[in-house]
């Protein structure tokens, strides 16, 4: 799986996104103002110019180190074989998975594994990996940081309660990741950015998967896809393949993929329209093909007052078609400080 974010550092926005919360001792609730929609596209190559490339199942270290080698020529900061091996969290077999590449320097990294796991996956170490980035320094030698997350959830089908335990370790140990790396400098850091993404391993749109999709997580983090819990904006595709078609001359090139994920008949012969779907375009028309486990998300309550994130645009990738049974998220926005 593979989840990328660029981004345009450090432009001055002259507006920002307002939130109006409602008083915890009112009964009457306030409308929420509704966010500015977001461009989307299928696209047969990666965006130009990523700034962070997160990506979930790099379990092999020889080859790890040598996608590493590969990409050291567009990111000078790479986090790979990260896991923490013992006969308790993984029988000293699989590491995490988890792959962190940055264009910026890497000033604090931190991995959680999950304790909860089941079936097969014991003998991987799943978990969180967590990144602080340096992106400059203002005049007032300010330092300019940004927050990255990646991780991977329980895999199997039916362990949705395994999925629920571990969703609820990301908002704790994230916070806990910006409390012990941050420094009280004088000016403090100005946090431009905090973004969460990775293979959750369960849509937004399947009723039994409520107590997921409903988590308080995604009222921290926007996952700027989602309609409203439980529903997705209609533009939005499936990002895993059903293994068994996934290499039929149809679909096994970028353009074929391409022209597939566009089709809303012809994607549900390949793409799941939910983990129990093992075939046809026959499934209802709002989820034929939509089975979407890989979010990009943001969260901008944690970002200093001063500074604002506007997402610009979702765009799914079909350069890896044939070499992943996932489709790659790409998430790209502009961050800056708000104009006095």
């Amino acid at each position: 799986a593979c989840s990328s974010l660029y981004h345009t550092a450090c432009s001055t926005l002259d507006s920002g996104i307002a939130v109006l919360d409602a008083r915890q001792d009112s009964d009457v609730q306030l409308p929420q103002p509704p966010r500015p929609e977001v461009a989307h596209d299928i696209n047969v190559v990666f965006p130009y110019q990523l700034d962070f490339l997160c990506l979930q199942e790099v379990f092999d270290k020889r080859a790890g180190d040598k996608l590493a080698r590969q990409l050291h020529r567009w990111f000078g900061y790479i986090v790979r074989d990260v896991g923490n091996h013992s006969l308790r969290m993984n029988c000293f077999f699989l590491n995490s998975g988890l792959f962190l590449a940055s264009r910026y320097p890497i000033l604090d990294v931190e991995f959680r594994h999950f304790p909860e796991k089941a079936k097969e996956e014991y003998l991987a170490c799943k978990g969180l990996l967590m990144a602080k980035v340096l992106l400059g320094t203002t005049k007032e030698q300010q330092r300019i940081v940004g927050y990255v997350a990646n991780t991977h959830l329980q895999a199997t089908e039916g362990d949705d309660q395994v999925r629920l335990q571990q969703l609820g370790h990301i908002p704790t140990w994230l916070e806990e990741f910006r409390r012990d790396t941050w420094q009280d400098n004088d000016p403090p850091d100005l946090v431009m950015f905090d973004l969460l993404c990775g293979d959750f391993n369960f849509n937004n749109l399947r009723p039994d998967n409520r107590e997921l999709w409903s988590h308080p997580l995604f009222d921290l983090y926007t996952d700027p896809c989602r309609l409203a819990p439980g529903e997705d904006k209609p533009w939005t595709v499936g990002t895993l393949l059903k293994q068994e078609n996934m290499h039929y001359k149809e679909v096994n090139y970028p353009e074929g993929l391409e022209r597939i994920l566009r089709d809303d008949t012809l994607r549900g012969l390949y793409v799941y329209d939910d983990e129990t779907d093992v075939g046809t375009a026959s499934g209802p028309a709002d989820m034929t093909g939509r089975h979407r486990i890989d979010y990009v998300m943001y969260r901008e309550g944690s970002m200093s007052p001063q500074c604002v994130l506007k997402p610009e645009e979702v765009m799914f990738t079909t350069q890896l078609a044939a070499l992943t049974d996932h489709v790659p998220v790409s998430l790209r926005f502009s961050a800056g400080q708000k104009m006095a």
